[in-house]
């Protein structure tokens, strides 16, 4: 369902934002709508290419877009898709992404979609250039729904917990517990390795013990020699790597 609704986001002609934290699936989830719904006029970036950054902070993002396309965007006639990964990287892309986007919003011929993982800075400059035009969503780890129909290859027969709290009716309550209760262990087995070992998608197919101590000591060096090495606030890498243990 929240897959259906990011779909639609897609669709519509505001700027997209899929925020949230490092290897959540916020670039996989733009590359399984473009695998359903192919687009003729795709211009990817990704802002860990330095030169690219560069070209951007010197503000050639039209020039990257018409070498991409191999066209001129004046008189543009059809309908153009910019997707732009670890867009906080580049505070200078925001200002630039708004002309375009106001260059082209009555015609419906430019949509973006920008993606980062540094939620504070990305919010902050969104919120400041694209005030209006923009919407977010927040991309988190799987949820336990999730969690199970990654493990077992199918989903549960209902939400297993949202909609036996929402539900009011005694009858339907009981029909909807009598449904789960074929999944109880599967279920509870879920529940126990995310409260060990979180949501990460790829942590959550990793087999031993070990890949996954690995896998969550990496995520955390990169976070805090990206992310955290980011925020001036926060002089004390080593301080900051007591308070987080």
């Amino acid at each position: 369902r929240f897959q259906r609704r990011i779909f639609q986001a897609f669709e519509n002609p505001f700027i997209t934002l899929l925020s949230g934290p490092r290897r959540v699936g916020k670039s996989t989830l733009v590359e399984r709508y473009f695998f359903e719904f192919p687009q003729d006029h795709l211009v990817l970036l990704n802002l860990d290419e330095l030169e690219i950054r560069d070209a951007i902070d010197e503000g050639a993002l039209n020039r990257l877009i018409q070498n991409k396309l191999g066209f001129s965007l004046d008189g543009l006639a059809q309908k153009i898709w910019l997707v732009v990964d670890e867009a906080q990287k580049s505070p200078a892309l925001f200002d630039q992404v708004k002309i375009l986007y106001d260059r082209f919003k009555d015609s419906g011929l430019f949509k973006c979609i920008l993606t980062g993982s540094g939620s504070l800075s990305l919010a902050e400059h969104s919120s400041e250039s694209l005030g209006g035009r923009i919407f977010s969503y927040d991309i988190f780890p799987f949820v336990l729904e999730e969690a199970f129909a990654l493990r077992y290859g199918e989903s549960p027969p209902s939400r297993p917990f949202s909609q036996l709290m929402a539900e009011k009716n005694p009858a339907a309550l009981e029909s909807a517990m009598l449904a789960l209760q074929p999944q109880r262990e599967r279920l509870q087995e879920c529940l126990r390795e995310q409260l060990i070992w979180g949501g990460f998608p790829e942590l959550l197919q990793l087999s031993s013990m070990e890949e996954r101590k690995r896998y969550l000591a990496n995520y955390r060096q990169t976070y805090l020699e990206k992310d955290i090495r980011s925020l001036e606030q926060v002089g004390d890498l080593k301080a900051f790597n007591r308070l987080l243990e």
